[in-house]
C-alpha cells in the first residue's frame, strides 16, 4: 500500500525501492480526497474531481491493468487506485511527480504548474484528444462546475 501523502524526502530511486518492497501487484496507490460535501466549496469539489481525474489519467498510462473505487463527495476517505505494471520506473517517475503535490518536496525549486496540467487534461478530454480512464471523476467534476456557474448567473 502506497499513500501519496506520506511520501516524503525521497526520490525515483526511493520509490523504486517502495515498488519493490510491495512484492505483490496490484499496487494500492491511495491519493487522498482532500473535500467534503457541504464543508467545502463547489469550487474546491469540482478542483478537487478534477485532479483525481488527472491523477488517475496518470496512473493509467503506465499502467497494463488498471482501476480505481469512485468516492463520493459525501464521503472524506482516500481514493485507491490499483495498478499492475512491469514499467516501475514509469510508475515511479508518476508517483514522484505527484507526490510533490502532496507532502513531498521536489529538489527543483521550479515553480508547480499542476493544476495548469489538471485543466489541460480536461481540455483535452473536452476536445476528444484524451479517453478519460476515469470517466465518474469527470462526471463529478462537470456536476459541480455546472454549479458553479449557475451560482454566478443567479449573481
Amino acid at each position: 500500500m502506497i499513500e501519496i501523502q506520506n511520501i516524503e524526502r525521497t526520490t525515483i530511486d526511493g520509490i523504486i525501492n517502495l515498488l519493490l518492497d510491495e512484492k505483490k501487484q496490484p499496487f494500492d496507490i491511495y491519493i487522498p480526497k482532500s473535500t467534503l460535501l457541504y464543508h467545502s466549496t463547489s469550487e474546491d469539489i469540482a478542483n478537487d474531481y478534477a485532479t483525481l481525474a488527472y491523477i488517475g489519467q496518470k496512473l493509467s498510462e503506465v499502467s497494463e491493468s488498471f482501476s480505481y473505487d469512485y468516492v463520493s463527495p459525501h464521503v472524506h476517505e482516500s481514493v485507491l487506485f490499483q495498478v499492475e505494471t512491469t514499467n516501475f520506473v514509469g510508475l515511479a517517475e508518476v508517483i514522484l511527480e505527484l507526490s510533490y503535490e502532496y507532502n513531498n518536496e521536489s529538489e527543483d525549486t521550479e515553480e508547480s504548474y499542476f493544476l495548469d496540467d489538471v485543466y489541460q487534461f480536461i481540455d483535452d478530454v473536452e476536445n476528444n484528444k484524451i479517453t478519460p480512464a476515469c470517466q465518474d471523476f469527470l462526471d463529478t467534476y462537470y456536476e459541480f462546475k455546472k454549479e458553479i456557474e449557475e451560482e454566478e448567473n443567479s449573481d
